[in-house]
């Protein structure tokens, strides 16, 4: 006779739905955040690559471009570890307002930074690397045999 109160309260209590209103928010909460978390470790994964894939596609285009020195190249014409033109300084200056000088091709943060504000402002759409690294070398004309080639010098680099 004992075990039926016994058996019966288990039945009655693992039947009801009656979890404390706090309790269920706590989860909620704890579930929501914990998915959160994930999505921004994702995130943090996400840009590390893209950092590293960066750094590394910059590096291989100054090799290409230089063997990563400063020099002159183009018949005088492009300065620095990313062989800038005085055109590309110009555009970026007009798109940017910014007042870089051909010379500052010579600094190669600032070289850096005439590089990602070509890229980011004119031509690199969609996150594609390789139109990105074909228009550092041909300008508008990306798509011909020369830029090509030299698209597969940067990836070897890259590799």
């Amino acid at each position: 006779m004992r075990k039926l109160p016994i058996i019966l309260g288990v039945i009655l209590l693992s039947s009801c739905n009656h979890t404390p209103p706090d309790y269920c928010r706590w989860i909620n909460e704890n579930d929501l955040l914990k998915d959160e978390i994930k999505c921004k470790e994702e995130q943090i994964r996400t840009l590390k690559y893209l950092v590293r894939f960066e750094k590394a596609t910059l590096a291989a285009i100054k090799q290409v471009e230089s063997g990563d020195r400063n020099v002159v190249g183009d018949r005088g014409k492009a300065f620095g570890r990313l062989q800038i033109h005085n055109s590309c300084v110009v555009e970026v200056n007009r798109l940017y307002a910014t007042r870089y000088k051909h010379k500052d091709a010579w600094d190669t943060d600032l070289a850096e930074e005439i590089f990602w504000l070509t890229m980011e402002r004119a031509h690199f759409v969609d996150g594609d690397w390789d139109n990105m690294i074909q228009w550092w070398n041909g300008g508008p004309r990306i798509r011909n045999r020369q830029t090509k080639r030299y698209l597969k010098k940067v990836k070897s680099q890259i590799n």
